[in-house]
């Protein structure tokens, strides 16, 4: 499919038309697609494949360091992955060219405009995936199915779109909108003694702080990173039976009311109960424990 723009987003006109086939924008400027065909997979998915050559933009054939024209040294095809049709994989099969330099021996490959500057597909691809993920409601690995990519593809496209967003020159932005009521939970690392522990938002699911490890730091470092004037905004946090995030909560914002799982309470209160009827037998008592469930573990537990 040969056609001719002077701009890639610019009404294109086509040499040719042809039955049962969409004459539309490749998104490719400059490319020329002269054989496509079409395979299956062993998966059993269609893939068609579109080969061409390249236009030769000016700047590519001057040398950059001498300013002396550069000849044509090699070719290399290179595979790139587009935008799916339907159920259809497309892959682009490109000739691209090294260009040398006679004069200084310098040597550089022909730009390609539409690729990625990470990866092995193309821009328009790329930017397909950050707007999945920016939906959010596909999940790494299906935006990955969806976009025929691997999973390990869609994580770096994923964590350079939120580091544009929430990193500026280096460091966490703080967070746009006051929070009510945090979460706060640990999680182990690689299956291994290892842990790191996150920070959310309850109302909205925002993720807000994630570092590793669990002890007190953590929470030191989150108050830090928002500051005092937005910790006067949060209310409440959810937390597990770790002392540790209850005491570095208290003892940097005193007003903040933490709240137990009602799970938990009642696990670790009927481990309480179990002790202490264990400890009376041992001691043969016989009157009943004058101790109920609320008694022993306080409302702290139930708090809401």
């Amino acid at each position: 499919m040969n056609y001719t723009a002077s701009h890639a987003y610019e009404q294109l006109e086509f040499d040719f038309s042809a039955p049962s086939y969409l004459l539309i924008p490749s998104a490719l400027p400059g490319f020329h697609n002269a054989d496509t065909k079409r395979y299956n997979s062993i998966s059993g998915s269609v893939v068609y494949i579109m080969r061409g050559t390249q236009d030769t933009l000016p700047e590519d054939a001057v040398c950059a360091s001498c300013g002396a024209a550069m000849h044509v040294h090699s070719n290399r095809e290179i595979v790139l992955s587009h935008l799916r049709f339907g159920n259809a994989l497309t892959q682009i099969y490109v000739t691209r060219k090294r260009f040398f330099c006679p004069s200084c021996g310098a040597s550089h490959m022909q730009h390609i405009p539409y690729c990625s500057d990470h990866h092995r597909i193309t821009k328009e691809l790329e930017a397909y995936v950050c707007d999945l993920l920016a939906l959010g409601t596909y999940t790494n690995k299906q935006v990955a199915e969806l976009c025929g990519l691997h999973q390990h593809t869609v994580k770096a496209i994923d964590k350079r779109r939120l580091e544009s967003l929430y990193v500026k020159d280096g460091k966490l932005v703080k967070p746009k909108h006051y929070a009510r009521f945090l979460g706060i939970d640990e999680f182990k690392l690689h299956d291994g003694h290892q842990y790191a522990t996150h920070i959310i938002d309850m109302a909205t699911g925002h993720v807000l702080w994630i570092a590793q490890g669990k002890k007190k730091k953590v929470v030191y470092d989150f108050i830090e990173h928002v500051g005092m004037d937005w910790m006067r905004h949060v209310d409440a946090v959810a937390l597990d039976m770790n002392s540790d995030f209850e005491e570095a909560f208290l003892e940097k914002c005193p007003h903040i009311r933490p709240v137990f799982d009602y799970s938990i309470g009642i696990v670790n209160s009927f481990c309480v109960i179990f002790s202490v009827t264990y400890f009376c037998n041992a001691q043969r008592f016989i009157k009943p424990i004058p101790y109920n469930i609320f008694t022993i573990c306080g409302d702290r537990l139930f708090s809401s």
